[in-house]
């Protein structure tokens, strides 16, 4: 993230300002500090310490395979596919593609990424989708059930 040099307060380690953009800032100053913190809580718990590098490839996640959501949904969505006929509904499988669908944008919108790793869903992940599907997409009227 860039933060132009006149919002930056070098002694807070913050943006200053009540701008839209200092806020933008510092919001996201404050997620990485959860992530970080929440990834040194999972170290600890894991192996009963923390180093510099383990904390930064924790929160960057290398060298740990991550489950991520999209790629579990898709794969649910695959075993779902096979069982039509069967077991499962073709209109259930059309709800869980759509939803599939949606949260496919919500992402890159929202969370500028692909795709999030299981480890970071939780209720505020939840709320912005809900907030993504009432507001930006307008589908909350049964966002499920709609194809669009």
């Amino acid at each position: 993230m860039d933060v132009p040099l006149h919002l930056w307060d070098v002694k807070n380690n913050r943006s200053q300002g009540k701008s839209t953009e200092a806020q933008k800032i510092n919001r996201a100053i404050n997620r990485i500090r959860v992530d970080v913190n929440r990834r040194y809580q999972e170290l600890m718990q894991a192996d009963g310490y923390v180093t510099a590098t383990k904390l930064k490839n924790a929160y960057l996640g290398i060298g740990v395979k991550q489950e991520t959501l999209l790629k579990l949904f898709e794969q649910h969505n695959a075993e779902f596919e096979k069982k039509i006929g069967y077991s499962r509904a073709q209109g259930t499988f059309a709800r869980y593609r759509t939803v599939c669908k949606h949260i496919r944008e919500f992402l890159p919108s929202t969370y500028h990424r692909e795709d999030i790793p299981l480890k970071e869903l939780n209720l505020t992940f939840i709320n912005d989708f809900e907030y993504f599907l009432r507001g930006e997409k307008g589908k909350w009227r049964n966002t499920a059930c709609s194809g669009a």
